[in-house]
């Protein structure tokens, strides 16, 4: 019974080591320029935009985004928000991301391209990372997308959306969960209420080339918002400085939204990562001590708890696998995972059902 104890402290340990609860949030102000160093478990975001966007995004709902911008690398897998608007909605979301080498421009929560929800790809010419000034426009002319000052693709039938909710709030190096994190320098941001014209990005482009600031040419056209990025702890929206839309930066890593099993189950993932993630061979092996053991203490009591050496273990084993992936909704540095609760309840069963056996082995 004790050593079933220790099994499952070591269990609760693991799955809830205490410094991942607030990790330090990697989002740091670039000595010697304008802009933000963002590293894993980075995040800056505002406070609700929704009064901003109602006001002035257009009735055709044209808008501008333009970030000037350096990945730290190419090979890094996976997909990276490197800028959000995110209105409590995943489907309705507008996200520029990076996947590899590419930037990916889309509504939507599609990262994989599963659905082939619409998106526009631009991937920049230069094979190693460098700095890039993006441009997004999006109108009833459809949507292009600009890298230095001229137009890298563009799609006449597909607009953009800006999400409209009272919780509307942008977002830089990460998700409102905490879990898709981007790594790179940020030198400024700016959101226009109208599509920007060809001629209008190449003036941007080249004023901030030159002056490397996002207030020598964005100011005079009236911006919904803008962040200089100067190092001074607070940016504010330039229409009103007295408005909350401050670029807020924690020192600590924070969930805006808890995301409760966030991976959804799939078969083929599981055959997948089973054989070669090693997270996965953990949440299946690791749980095993468990379900053995506590089928020999139950087999060992003998009577009605005998009988249950099955399913009592693995019902201990789903709700304290249930126990650690709702707190880890809450834990920046973890992710709550469909995934983890199968593998670590398979665990639990197959070290009960190995118990049998080698009982049954035993007493033949």
């Amino acid at each position: 019974m004790i050593l079933t104890i220790v099994v499952i402290l070591v269990i609760l340990s693991v799955g809830l080591k205490p410094k991942d609860f607030s990790p330090p949030n990697h989002a740091e102000w670039i000595a010697g320029r304008t802009g933000l160093h963002f590293e894993k478990y980075g995040i800056a975001y505002t406070d609700s935009i929704s009064d901003l966007i109602q006001a002035h995004i257009s009735p055709q709902k044209a808008f501008s985004i333009e970030v000037a911008l350096k990945a730290k690398n190419f090979s890094e897998d996976g997909f990276h928000f490197i800028l959000l608007i995110h209105g409590g909605v995943d489907g309705s979301q507008l996200l520029i991301g990076q996947w590899r080498s590419s930037l990916i421009i889309m509504n939507g929560d599609d990262y994989e391209y599963r659905r082939k929800s619409d998106r526009i790809t631009v991937t920049p010419v230069s094979e190693s990372p460098e700095t890039q000034f993006l441009t997004v426009t999006t109108g009833k002319g459809g949507t292009g997308v600009y890298l230095n000052g001229k137009l890298a693709a563009a799609k006449k039938e597909m607009r953009l959306e800006m999400p409209d909710s009272k919780n509307t709030r942008l977002l830089i190096g990460n998700s409102v969960y905490g879990n898709y994190h981007w790594e790179g320098d940020i030198y400024g941001v700016a959101v226009f209420g109208k599509a920007l014209s060809g001629e209008e990005v190449e003036r941007h482009y080249n004023s901030w080339t030159k002056h490397l600031n996002f207030s020598s040419f964005a100011a005079s056209f009236d911006p919904l918002l803008l962040y200089n990025l100067e190092g001074n702890g607070m940016n504010t929206a330039v229409r009103d400085p007295d408005t909350p839309h401050s670029l807020q930066i924690p020192p600590r890593l924070k969930i805006l939204i808890p995301s409760f099993f966030f991976q959804k189950w799939n078969i083929l993932r599981f055959h997948r990562n089973l054989f070669k993630d090693r997270d996965a061979v953990l949440n299946f092996f690791g749980f095993i001590p468990l379900g053995l053991l506590l089928a020999a203490t139950l087999a060992k009591r003998g009577g009605r708890l005998g009988t249950h050496c099955v399913s009592l273990p693995l019902a201990t084993g789903f709700l304290l696998s249930l126990l650690i992936e709702t707190v880890q909704a809450w834990m920046p540095a973890r992710s709550s995972d469909m995934q983890d609760l199968i593998l670590n309840t398979a665990g639990t069963l197959a070290g009960a059902l190995l118990c049998r056996f080698l009982l049954s082995e035993r007493r033949q």
